[in-house]
C-alpha cells in the first residue's frame, strides 16, 4: 500500500523592501502604505484556474490551481498559453484521457459531448520555461509535450500525483510547471480521479490505453454516457488577491490605530499622543504560507517632529580607471518642512575591507554639510570616488549624519561598495572582450548587456572563441539575446546551471555559454571590435546592482583571454522631472531642454513656467537640485560622449518621450547625436527606456 504524500507548496510570500520605521509629529494626518510594494509571492500575480468537473461527486468537484505566471520565478509564457486555451472555450468538457496511479493524470487533448470525441485544436506550441525552482512535484500542474523536442508543449497538462522531479526534471528539457494545487482538498480531488478505474480504449484513440472510466459493470465496461469519463465541464481563471495582509499585533493602540483595506495599511494617530508603537504584519500567499513583518511607529512632540533619513541612491559602483566617480546618497526630511534645516555629514572606511582615504577625491575623508531650505524635502550628498588601476578587493564605506539643526535623526548612516574594477595586466597575446560602462536599471526592469569581441594583436583571423556569461540568478533572469553574430557558431547558445563555479564567484550561478570555430583560421573574419549580440535580462524586484563575469572554454591558439567584470548598477534617477509619477515631454522633456540651455536662457520660475505638472512633488529648488543631479552624474548624456548638450541630449529626450509614432527609428537620433558617441541608436532607445521607469523609494 502506497502512501500519499502530503503537499509540498513550491511558492511562498516574501519580503521584498522592508518598511522603514515611521516617524511623525504630534497630531499628524494619517499615514497610508500600499503593502504590494513591500510583500510579494514572486512566483504568481494572483491568476487562479478553476477545474469545474461535470460530475461534482469526484472528490470536491472542483480542483483550484494557482498559476506561476509572474516574470522571473513564474512561467508567464506558459500561464498565457494556457490561458489562450480557456479564453477560446477549448477546454470545455475535456477529458483525463491517462491516468497513472503514483505518477500523473493528463487531459487538455480531448473533448467528449454527447458521446462525440474531439480533439483539442491545437496553437503554436509554447517555449520550454522549465525550471528546477518550479519542480515537478506532488500537486503540481506541467505541460506534456512530445519526445525530444523541448518546445513542443500546445494544449495538453498533467498533474503531478507524487514526486516525480527525479524523472520529469531531467528529461526533454525538463517539463515546465506552471501552476500548483492550491490545498489538500484540491489534492484529494486529484487523487480520486487517480483512483477511478483505467481501461485500454486504444481501440477508441490510440492515445487512450490508460483511459480513466465510471462504469456500471467493470467485468463488462460499456461506454453509454458522457459522465462515463472523468470530463470538465469548463475550466475557468479568475484574478484573485496574491497577498492577503493582516495585522498580528500593535503595541499601542493607544498611540495608532492600524487597519487593512484590500492592500493598503492605514495608520491613524491618535490626538495629542506621543510615544512608539511596534506593528507586526503578516502576509499570506494562495496556499496559506505567510512571512510576517515588524516595524515601528513613532510619534514626536511638535519640537522634535522633522526628522531626517540617509539612504544609498547609487551607491554600489565600480570606482573607475582614472577620474572621479560620484557615489549618492539621499537625505529626505519629513515632518513640518517650512523651517530650514542643517545636518553634518561625514565619511568612514567601514567593513571588511575598508575604504581609505586614498580612495576619495583629494586623498581625505569626505565631508560636509546638507542644508535644507523652507520647503525643501530631501537633498543629495555625492561622495567622489578616486579611479585608479590597482587590483584590490571591494571596498566599503560609511555616510554618517551629525549635529542636526531644528530636526531629528531617524536613520543615521547609509553604506557605500566600492567595486574593483581592475584585473592583473595581461601578457601576450589576448582575446578581448568587453562591454558598456554605466550600465543602470531599475529594479523589476530590462537591461541589455552588449558583449564586444577584439584581439590585442588587431587580428581578425583566428580559429574562433568559446564563451560564458556568468550571472547571478537571484538578481537577474535571462531573457534572450538579440543581434547575435552567427558566423562560425560552434557551440549554439545555453542557459547553464555553474555548477563548476567556471569563474571563482559562488554569487554568479548561472552563466550564458556561446562559441565560435573556424578550423581554417578565418573568424570572425569582419571589422574589429565586433559586437557579439545583445544580452537581455530583467531584474529582480529587489535590484540594487550586480555583477556579470566573462570567462572561456576554449582561445585561438597562443591567446589568453582578457575580460574585465561586467557591473550593472541600479538606476538611481529617471525623467519625471517634478516628480509626479507621470514622465511626459511637453512638462518633464520641456524642463530638462530648459535646464540645458542654462539659467541665462530660462531664469528663476522661467524654468518650470508652463511646464510643471498641478500634481508636482517637487517645487523650484528641487527641480533644479534634481537636474543638476542628472547632469553631475551623467545620466543625461544620453549618447554618452562625455558631453551633455540641449540639442543633442535634450532634444533626443524630448523626442522619446514624444514616442515611436512622431520619431520613429533613426528620427530619434537624426542630426543630434554627437560624432564621438558610444551609444548607437539601439542602445540610445534601450538607456531612454531605463530613464523613463518611474522609481519610487520610500525610506
Amino acid at each position: 500500500m502506497t502512501t500519499a504524500q502530503a503537499l509540498t507548496n513550491l511558492s511562498f510570500p516574501i519580503l521584498t523592501t522592508p518598511i522603514n520605521d515611521i516617524f511623525v509629529g504630534v497630531n499628524a494626518l494619517d499615514t497610508t502604505l500600499d503593502l504590494s510594494n513591500y510583500f510579494d509571492d514572486p512566483y504568481t500575480t494572483g491568476l487562479v484556474a478553476n477545474f469545474q468537473l461535470s460530475n461534482p461527486s469526484i472528490g470536491n468537484g472542483v480542483i483550484k490551481v494557482v498559476l506561476f505566471d509572474q516574470e522571473g520565478l513564474g512561467a508567464p509564457k506558459t500561464v498565457q498559453n494556457f490561458q489562450n486555451y480557456v479564453n477560446s472555450g477549448s477546454y470545455e468538457n475535456t477529458i483525463i484521457h491517462r491516468s497513472n496511479p503514483n505518477f500523473v493524470i493528463q487531459g487538455g487533448g480531448f473533448t467528449v459531448d454527447n458521446l462525440n470525441l474531439g480533439i483539442v485544436p491545437t496553437n503554436t506550441p509554447v517555449e520550454n520555461e522549465f525550471s528546477p525552482q518550479r519542480s515537478n512535484v506532488r500537486g503540481t500542474i506541467a505541460m506534456a509535450k512530445l519526445g525530444n523536442n523541448p518546445n513542443s508543449a500546445t494544449s495538453q497538462w498533467f498533474f503531478n500525483l507524487e514526486d516525480n522531479s527525479s524523472n520529469l526534471n531531467n528529461q526533454n528539457g525538463g517539463f515546465t510547471v506552471f501552476g500548483q494545487v492550491s490545498s489538500s482538498n484540491d489534492l484529494n480531488t486529484i487523487d480520486a480521479i487517480a483512483a477511478v478505474p483505467v481501461y485500454n480504449a486504444s481501440g477508441i484513440h490510440p492515445a487512450w490505453s490508460d483511459l480513466p472510466l465510471i462504469v456500471d459493470d467493470p467485468a463488462q465496461p460499456e461506454i453509454n454516457r458522457d459522465d462515463n469519463f472523468i470530463r470538465y465541464s469548463n475550466i475557468t481563471i479568475l484574478q484573485e488577491e496574491e497577498i492577503e495582509y493582516t495585522i498580528v499585533s500593535n503595541s499601542r493602540p493607544d498611540l495608532v490605530t492600524a487597519n487593512i483595506n484590500g492592500q493598503q495599511l492605514l495608520l491613524d494617530y491618535l490626538p495629542e499622543q506621543t510615544g512608539k508603537a511596534d506593528i507586526s504584519l503578516r502576509g499570506t500567499n494562495l496556499f496559506g504560507e505567510f512571512v510576517e513583518y515588524e516595524f515601528s511607529v513613532t510619534v514626536l512632540p511638535n519640537s522634535q517632529s522633522v526628522t531626517l533619513a540617509i539612504a544609498p541612491t547609487n551607491a554600489l559602483q565600480p570606482e573607475g580607471n582614472e577620474g572621479l566617480t560620484p557615489f549618492t546618497f539621499t537625505v529626505t526630511r519629513t515632518g513640518d518642512t517650512n523651517v530650514t534645516s542643517t545636518v553634518n555629514w561625514a565619511v568612514t572606511g567601514t567593513g571588511e575591507n575598508p575604504a581609505n582615504a586614498a580612495d576619495f577625491a583629494g586623498g581625505v575623508f569626505p565631508s560636509g554639510t546638507a542644508s535644507f531650505a523652507a520647503g525643501v524635502t530631501s537633498q543629495v550628498i555625492t561622495v567622489n570616488v578616486q579611479g585608479d588601476t590597482e587590483v584590490e578587493a571591494d571596498e566599503t564605506f560609511t555616510v554618517t549624519l551629525s549635529n542636526p539643526s531644528n530636526a531629528t535623526i531617524t536613520t543615521t548612516t547609509a553604506t557605500g561598495t566600492i567595486i574593483n574594477d581592475d584585473t592583473p595586466p595581461a601578457e601576450g597575446d589576448r582575446q578581448q572582450i568587453t562591454s558598456l560602462d554605466n550600465l543602470t536599471v531599475s529594479p523589476g526592469g530590462n537591461v541589455s548587456i552588449p558583449l564586444f569581441y577584439n584581439t590585442s594583436t588587431s587580428d581578425n583571423t583566428v580559429t574562433g572563441i568559446s564563451l560564458r556569461l556568468h550571472y547571478n540568478s537571484n538578481e537577474l533572469t535571462f531573457q534572450d539575446v538579440e543581434n547575435l553574430f552567427d558566423k562560425d557558431l560552434f557551440v549554439n547558445l545555453d542557459n547553464l546551471a555553474d555548477s563548476g563555479d567556471f569563474d571563482n564567484n559562488p554569487n554568479t550561478d548561472k552563466f550564458i555559454q556561446f562559441g565560435y570555430a573556424d578550423s581554417e583560421g578565418n573568424w570572425p573574419n569582419q571589422t574589429l571590435p565586433l559586437k557579439l549580440g545583445d544580452f537581455n535580462f530583467t531584474t529582480s524586484g529587489n535590484f540594487a546592482g550586480t555583477q556579470l563575469n566573462v570567462t572561456y572554454d576554449n582561445l585561438a591558439p597562443g591567446y589568453s583571454l582578457e575580460a574585465d567584470p561586467i557591473f550593472v548598477g541600479k538606476q538611481a534617477w529617471n525623467l519625471d522631472i517634478d516628480g509626479n509619477g507621470q514622465i511626459n515631454a511637453l512638462s518633464d522633456g520641456i524642463m530638462i531642454v530648459r535646464y540645458l540651455f542654462g539659467p541665462t536662457a530660462f531664469p528663476g520660475e522661467k524654468l518650470i513656467e508652463g511646464a510643471i505638472a498641478p500634481n508636482a512633488t517637487r517645487n523650484l529648488a528641487e527641480i533644479q537640485a534634481y537636474l543638476q543631479q542628472g547632469v553631475d552624474n551623467q545620466y543625461l548624456d544620453i549618447d554618452g560622449d562625455g558631453q551633455i548638450n540641449a540639442l543633442s541630449d535634450g532634444i533626443m529626450t524630448v523626442r522619446h518621450l514624444f514616442g515611436l509614432t512622431a520619431f520613429p527609428g533613426e528620427k530619434l537620433i537624426e542630426g543630434a547625436i554627437a560624432p564621438d558617441a558610444t551609444r548607437d541608436l539601439t542602445q540610445i532607445q534601450a538607456y531612454l527606456t531605463q530613464l523613463s521607469t518611474v522609481i519610487i523609494d520610500i525610506f
